[in-house]
């Protein structure tokens, strides 16, 4: 017989989790998000890299980038801020950045032409610029 008042059972436990503000990854599927940006590319790369090159002797650094969605995050500029480097920022998913990104169906379908096994990237991997080699004059083409 329980006393009144008290309740049976597990006490409650605070938890520090996304409910309650900690910063967790929501997408599980590899692809890059801000957090992951700014923790391993951003610090690590890419603003130490733009102050090796502003103390080498070039004044005016200028970090370029696309408004992708990892790159578009508004707690980076604070970061740019603190490591005065100056940032140009450019249109989302610009040709101008991307000049490979419509090479990339053409090659495969003419890559791929004459077979058609499911595992040919997996089996080509070594042999790739050899298969590639006499495509490179059509791919140096302003468009693919």
């Amino acid at each position: 017989m329980a006393i009144r008042g008290t309740k049976r059972g597990r006490q409650p436990e605070w938890r520090f989790n996304a409910d309650n503000g900690a910063f967790v990854r929501a997408s599980k599927s590899g692809g890059i998000d801000w957090y992951r940006y700014l923790n391993y590319i951003l610090l690590q790369k890419l603003l130490p890299f733009a102050n090796v090159l502003k103390h080498s002797g070039l004044p005016n650094v200028t970090v370029m980038e696309d408004k992708a969605p990892s790159h578009a995050s508004r707690h980076q500029q604070a970061h740019f801020d603190t490591a005065s480097v100056q940032r140009l920022l450019w249109p989302g998913n610009s040709p101008d950045l991307n000049m490979i990104e419509t090479c990339w169906a053409y090659l495969k379908r003419i890559t791929t032409k004459k077979v058609t096994m499911p595992y040919l990237p997996l089996l080509c991997l070594p042999y790739l610029p050899l298969l590639c080699l006499p495509y490179l004059p059509l791919l140096c083409l302003p468009s693919c």
